[in-house]
């Protein structure tokens, strides 16, 4: 379904006119996900009426508002790697595509914590901790996906949980817009303190903002995130570059590169094939 003309505007006037759009080419591209056709036997999920990229807090918040006024849907996303993470209920719905929040805003080596926005990945924080020796820790899904979808909105088993932790634990605190457009900090942020800790005075929200597999944008958005680093207790981290590439006029490969029979084994692979008729 499409929004009145009202509303759009209405919504054109927070983000700017570059940054809105309901052109259906550039729609379509937002709702083709690897998992639809696994999980709902479809290629696409349902077009949204409008796609928006906000550049901050201010602007999310106000667009919130103008949802709930107009009883619009919406839903956040990052990466927009999960399937769900652009899945909407119906057509009267509009994505928050957050990818011009993409600072590293903070990087807190004594203390070891990073303050990041929405679209930053792992791969981009694990190179900035790695300058100062420390350590994100490696989530299931690979090093593209966004620190905040991962700690905060959506199930993410990590490989290195037996010294990271993991499951949100890592989330030290957050600025979030709830579904009404208030914005809350959530721990030590509340009183305007540095997000070093997600437990304030009273009962703790961590549980509500995550849970065990998150909510996937569907009680606001996280804006802002504090998230645990680790010491790094390997190997000092050096640029690694594949045996087999050389510089022109480079001296002939050495023990390091792969060997004779290991660089003929296709070949003989196929050769077996056929003589097994196949």
């Amino acid at each position: 379904m499409k929004l009145a003309e009202e509303e759009y505007k209405a919504l054109e006037a927070i983000v700017g006119a570059e940054y809105i759009t309901r052109e259906p080419v550039i729609l379509d591209t937002y709702n083709q996900v690897w998992g639809n056709v696994f999980f709902f036997d479809e290629k696409h999920s349902v077009r949204p009426a409008a796609v928006l990229l906000p550049a901050n807090t201010a602007e999310i918040s106000e667009v919130i508002k103008v949802c709930n006024k107009y009883g619009i849907l919406f839903k956040p996303f990052s990466s927009g790697f999960e399937y769900l993470s652009l899945s909407l209920a119906n057509t009267r719905g509009i994505l928050l595509d957050l990818k011009r929040m993409n600072r590293i805003l903070e990087i807190d080596a004594k203390n070891m914590r990073a303050v990041v926005e929405p679209y930053v990945s792992v791969y981009r924080l694990q190179l900035e901790a790695a300058r100062h020796g420390l350590y994100t820790g490696r989530i299931g899904v690979g090093y593209s996906a966004g620190v905040i979808a991962a700690e905060c909105c959506h199930h993410g088993c990590q490989h290195t949980m037996v010294f990271t932790s993991g499951y949100g634990r890592n989330t030290l605190g957050v600025e979030w817009v709830l579904p009404t457009g208030e914005i809350l900090n959530m721990g030590s942020g509340e009183s305007g303190g540095d997000l070093f800790s997600a437990d304030g005075p009273g009962f703790s929200l961590r549980g509500i903002l995550r849970g065990r597999t998150g909510a996937n944008g569907g009680h606001g958005v996280v804006t802002k995130a504090s998230v645990k680093l680790y010491p790094w207790y390997g190997p000092a981290l050096k640029t690694w570059m594949p045996p087999w590439r050389f510089r022109k006029n480079s001296a002939a490969p050495k023990s390091s590169t792969p060997s004779a029979s290991a660089s003929s084994a296709p070949l003989r692979c196929r050769k077996a094939m056929t003589r097994n008729g196949q």
